[in-house]
């Protein structure tokens, strides 16, 4: 589901529900057909801003949130996790994406974020996708 497009918003079934925020559109949309392949609905975009009028009118919270750590935005990927979360009013699991050596892994311990190195293993991705949702 791309937010651009009302299309995308009417494609959400019943099936899981992935949000994904990665700022390379190469590795987005690589992400975007693996994690459909594996069964779930996905709304994609470079940046957290993009995605609210799709979920406000898709009105139904995500099941994950995928972001990368730097997306094309100011905030911060955790950031940008916590804006989605208040705006869907859900504490939803999250998985952040990131490019850094070094990460202040605590910080997420709190906000209960999962963190992926890049490049992003797929076998370890479906892996954590399974462990937060049921398909």
């Amino acid at each position: 589901m791309r937010t651009q497009n009302n299309k995308a918003v009417q494609n959400i079934s019943d099936r899981k529900f992935v949000l994904l925020i990665e700022n390379s559109m190469c590795l987005r949309m690589a992400m975007k057909t693996l994690v459909e392949m594996w069964g779930y609905d996905v709304l994609d975009a470079s940046s957290a801003r993009q995605t609210f009028p799709a979920l406000k009118e898709v009105q139904k919270p995500p099941d994950v949130m995928i972001s990368d750590h730097h997306p094309l935005e100011i905030q911060s990927g955790i950031d940008s996790i916590l804006a989605i979360r208040a705006l869907s009013n859900k504490r939803f699991p999250a998985i952040l994406l990131t490019n850094d050596f070094v990460f202040p892994d605590d910080s997420l311990t709190a906000e209960e974020i999962n963190l992926l190195r890049k490049p992003i293993d797929p076998h370890q991705l479906r892996t954590l996708l399974a462990t937060m949702t049921i398909i």
